[in-house]
């Protein structure tokens, strides 16, 4: 006689031979049977109520089971008492059916509408994250353009145009400087340089962002700048404007003063 899955048609649903997939009850991660498997036993078990599905629980004789399962019927014989919790067979004796025990159609309707509503919410709550994140990157591109246009607020009718050229270019220059990278100049690093810069004179600012741009060699993110910046601060006008006479000595026709003027 054949060996068939203990209380089969209670454990599973099926009106067709072959389904494509099988139940497998959550009940397992408590039940202390299941547990006390070896890893290979815990498979075979997995494997039987495949092969079972295909004739409705009953499983075929040894040899041919052990083919299916590619294994040496010898050990498939010696394996099957330590399943015998989920199994029938003339050699095994019969146990408890706590575990086969399945859930109703009508239970497993509402299990299919339950985990329909879970995905319902799922989708909301991902909605709902991409909707913040989107949210706050434009807060941040709104800090950059802010900060953009308050620069170029505080400068001189001179300086208004060097103001808007110069941050231009030096948002492309850090554009490129990403994309070399293989990343972008994203919404946060736009918020984070427009704090890291805002407390800068006109004249510094200007200024570190001219040599900035001019000595771009793609090997710079915008951190530098900023500490171009924080060094620039330091220095008296005199001294910024030296510096600054040498820079543009050095570029000369190819700097960004020059497409300035």
């Amino acid at each position: 006689m054949g060996i068939r899955i203990k209380s089969w048609k209670r454990f599973q649903h099926f009106k067709d031979r072959r389904p494509p997939w099988i139940k497998l009850y959550r009940d397992l991660l408590d039940d202390l049977d299941w547990h006390r498997l070896s890893g290979d036993d815990a498979k075979l078990l997995t494997m039987l109520w495949l092969l079972a599905s295909e004739n409705e629980g009953e499983l075929p004789e040894s040899e041919s089971l052990a083919f299916r399962l590619r294994m040496a019927e010898s050990d498939l014989i010696a394996a099957l008492p330590r399943l015998s919790h989920w199994l029938e067979h003339d050699d095994i004796a019969a146990i408890s059916e706590q575990y086969q025990d399945g859930p109703s159609e009508t239970e497993t309707e509402t299990e299919t509408e339950t985990e329909t509503d879970q995905e319902g919410r799922d989708a909301e709550d991902r909605a709902a994250r991409r909707a913040e994140r989107e949210a706050k990157d434009q807060e941040r591109i709104d800090t950059w353009e802010a900060f953009r246009a308050a620069a170029v607020a505080k400068a001189s009718n001179g300086e208004a145009a060097a103001a808007e050229l110069y941050l231009a270019r030096l948002e492309e220059a850090v554009e490129r400087y990403y994309a070399e990278k293989g990343g972008q100049f994203t919404p946060t690093r736009k918020a984070s340089l427009a704090r890291r810069l805002d407390p800068c004179p006109l004249p510094v600012l200007l200024s570190a962002v001219e040599v900035y741009v001019d000595r771009d060699t793609g090997l710079k993110d915008e951190r530098w700048l900023a500490g171009i910046a924080k060094r620039m601060g330091q220095l008296s006008e005199a001294e910024l404007d030296r510096d600054m006479d040498r820079h543009r000595a050095q570029f000369r026709d190819r700097g960004l003063y020059a497409e300035l003027t």
